[in-house]
């Protein structure tokens, strides 16, 4: 029961990642906070829940929008007095496209996505475990925005400065001395998501990560072993 009596907050944590990082959250006792914004994805993860868990706290918002966002972070303080872990999972990618091609529309959506949404809740949720002078952050970077490819601007550079942001964030931990805040970054290659399945072959995918590995690696830097690893974009890349 590594989580026992720890609350931890996903966002996203509808989502195919979501779901396995909450399940392995609450199958070690944390109480399992998750944002979501579309009522159908609660409902699918929700009815796939073989019993109601009792560690599972749904909350509707987007988390584009900074009014929202505080919402979560209140709501969570209200109703358990602190927050133990930040799982900040929303994001998205975009199909290849070169820079010349790419629209106002197309930058806009990705930095938005991707990384204004990540530096609320890091702001929000940094802002509350300063008071508790304790917590652990873990961003979702990509591959892609740590090594350049051709076609994945928007993307590359949005998750790009999630990475950056989360070394920020770090820096800034460690100049309290008496803070015990972590913040880190995994960084993915291709995972094993049902819509990038829908477009590989099974050599493709054998190279790739599957969720569970994904899931394995956030709840370990959210672990008390993971506790001196601080300001670290971790990839996880399979075999690519």
């Amino acid at each position: 029961m590594k989580f026992k009596d720890k609350v931890v907050l996903i966002t996203g944590g509808t989502g195919e990642l979501g779901q396995n990082v909450a399940r392995k959250f609450v199958d070690e006792s944390a109480q399992v906070v998750t944002t979501y914004l579309a009522e159908a994805e609660k409902e699918r993860f929700a009815q796939s829940i073989q019993k109601p868990s009792p560690g599972i706290e749904f909350f509707r918002a987007n988390l584009m929008n900074e009014s929202e966002v505080e919402a979560v972070f209140t709501f969570v303080k209200q109703r358990f007095h602190k927050l133990d872990v930040l799982c900040n999972l929303v994001g998205g990618y975009m199909e290849k496209t070169p820079l010349i091609n790419l629209t106002e529309k197309d930058w806009d959506f990705m930095m938005n996505l991707n990384l204004k949404s990540c530096f609320f809740c890091t702001k929000h949720g940094f802002r509350l475990m300063q008071e508790q002078k304790k917590g652990c952050i873990i961003n979702v970077s990509a591959m892609a925005g740590l090594t350049p490819e051709a076609g994945r601007g928007a993307y590359g550079i949005s998750k790009g400065g999630v990475a950056l942001l989360t070394k920020i964030a770090a820096a800034e931990a460690k100049s309290d001395p008496k803070s015990k805040i972590t913040v880190n970054a995994i960084a993915p290659s291709i995972l094993t998501t049902k819509s990038n399945q829908g477009w590989a072959s099974a050599e493709d995918m054998a190279l790739w990560v599957t969720l569970e590995q994904v899931a394995d690696v956030i709840t370990y830097l959210a672990s008390e072993e993971a506790s001196a690893i601080n300001g670290q974009i971790i990839g996880v890349n399979g075999r690519i």
